[in-house]
């Protein structure tokens, strides 16, 4: 007991006196991604998908963060279904300094996005239009690579999303969840750039 008590007591020293990230900070960076899956099932064709997400961030208080992000992202099953959605977000992040390089936070976020899923099989009809709509809390983590170039993840997620389609209000869902992990999906990380 006294090995965890000197442990939390030499952590929380250690967050109180490293250093801040200070206001005026501003950043730009994102991330990419992409992923392929298939089936083993006999004559079973592989999703592809990637994703795109660009953003930009501002200090405006010490350890206090807000940012925008646009995001891109799609996938397809070759002759079978495609979709394309595009969608802007935006978001306030806290952060503690867990040493000289790393900090912890934890974000609110909104995020909409619009998008399409052609679908070339004759049993799921028409293509769809879908709009999103979703918001959460983030958990990440921002290293500092340099004093410019950080690597920043995010590790875990509580949110709600609800997905409609403006032509058919047949069409939806609903969902809330929570996704914590270590370095698995939905694990994601981006690269940022300081001035």
């Amino acid at each position: 007991m006294k090995k965890i008590t000197l442990l939390l007591v030499f952590v929380a020293a250690s967050l109180a006196v490293s250093a801040q990230i200070p206001m005026g900070t501003k950043y730009v960076g994102g991330s990419v991604g992409f992923n392929s899956s298939k089936s083993t099932a006999k004559n079973a064709e592989a999703v592809t998908s990637y994703s795109l997400s660009p953003e930009v961030g501002y200090f405006f208080m010490e350890n206090m963060a807000a940012g925008l992000r646009l995001g891109i992202n799609g996938s397809s099953q070759k002759d079978n279904f495609s979709s394309t959605a595009f969608g802007v977000g935006a978001y306030v992040r806290k952060f503690w300094n867990a040493s000289d390089n790393l900090h912890i936070f934890v974000g609110l976020g909104v995020d909409y996005a619009a998008g399409t899923v052609k679908d070339e099989t004759p049993i799921n009809g028409p293509d769809q239009k879908l709009n999103t709509f979703g918001a959460g809390l983030d958990l990440g983590l921002w290293y500092h690579l340099s004093e410019r170039w950080s690597l920043v993840g995010r590790i875990g997620t509580l949110g709600f999303s609800s997905t409609s389609n403006p032509d058919n209000d047949q069409v939806g869902s609903t969902d809330f969840g929570l996704n914590v992990n270590t370095l698995g999906n939905p694990f994601s990380i981006g690269v940022y750039y300081s001035f």
